[in-house]
C-alpha cells in the first residue's frame, strides 16, 4: 500500500490531492501549502542534488506496480543536508500514488514523512509532507516524466513551515543543536542565519 496517511497529515494530503484535481484539469499545479494556511508562514530555501532516480517494477496477482527510489544532498535553510532518500510510486498507469522519504540535517531528523505522487500528462509532481524542528515542513518536487533528478541537476525552492519567522526558525536550530560543542553550534547557527538572504535571493530568481 503506498499511502497511508493520518492525523494532520492527512487533512494537508486532503487539500493537496483535492487541489491537484480542481487545477489539474486547468493544467496548472499549486505549490505544496500555498494557500491553505491562514497565517503566514516563513519559508526554507532548499538546494538538492538528486541523482538519476531508480526505477523498479513488481508483478502480483492484483496487477503491476513501478516504484523509483533515490538519494538527495544539498541544504535546507541553510544547514547541509546530511543524507536523504525517498521512494514514490504505484500502480502502473496511475495518475496518483505516494511513498517516504528520509531526511537529516545537523538539526535533525524529519519526522512523519509522507510523499505523494501526481502525474498530469508528462510531468510528475511529487509532493514531500514532514515534521521538522517541531513544525511541518513542506516542499515540492517536478519533473518531465516520471523520474526525479539527473546528473548534475539541483532542484531548489521554498519548503512551506510553521515558523512564523526567520527569528522562530535560528530559534528552533539553537535548541536542536544546544548539545553541540560551542565552535560546531555557533557555526550551524550562523548557517541557519543565512536563510533570510537565500529566501530573498530566489524570491528575486523567480519573478
Amino acid at each position: 500500500m503506498w499511502i497511508n496517511v493520518t492525523g494532520r497529515a492527512w487533512t494537508r494530503a486532503c487539500g493537496v490531492l483535492c487541489g491537484l484535481a480542481i487545477l489539474g484539469i486547468a493544467g496548472v499545479l499549486t505549490p505544496a501549502g500555498q494557500g491553505q494556511d491562514t497565517v503566514p508562514s516563513y519559508p526554507l530555501y532548499y538546494a538538492f542534488q538528486i541523482p538519476a532516480t531508480r526505477p523498479s517494477i513488481q508483478i502480483t496477482s492484483n496487477g503491476s506496480s513501478t516504484s523509483y527510489s533515490g538519494t538527495f544532498t544539498g541544504t535546507l535553510g541553510g544547514l547541509p543536508v546530511k543524507s536523504g532518500t525517498f521512494q514514490y510510486g504505484g500502480t502502473t498507469g496511475s495518475q496518483v500514488g505516494g511513498g517516504f522519504f528520509t531526511l537529516v540535517t545537523d538539526a535533525g531528523a524529519v519526522q512523519n514523512t509522507q510523499l505523494l505522487m501526481s502525474v498530469d500528462g508528462a510531468r510528475t509532481s511529487v509532493l514531500f509532507f514532514a515534521t521538522y524542528l517541531g513544525t511541518h515542513l513542506d516542499f515540492r518536487l517536478s519533473v518531465a516524466g516520471m523520474a526525479l533528478g539527473g546528473p548534475g541537476e539541483t532542484d531548489t525552492g521554498l519548503a512551506d513551515t510553521g515558523f512564523a519567522s526567520q527569528d522562530a526558525y535560528v530559534a528552533a536550530v539553537q535548541t536542536a543543536v544546544a548539545s553541540l560543542p560551542e565552535a560546531t553550534r555557533q557555526q550551524l547557527i550562523a548557517a541557519a542565519n543565512t536563510n533570510a538572504l537565500l529566501v530573498t535571493q530566489f524570491q528575486q530568481r523567480s519573478r
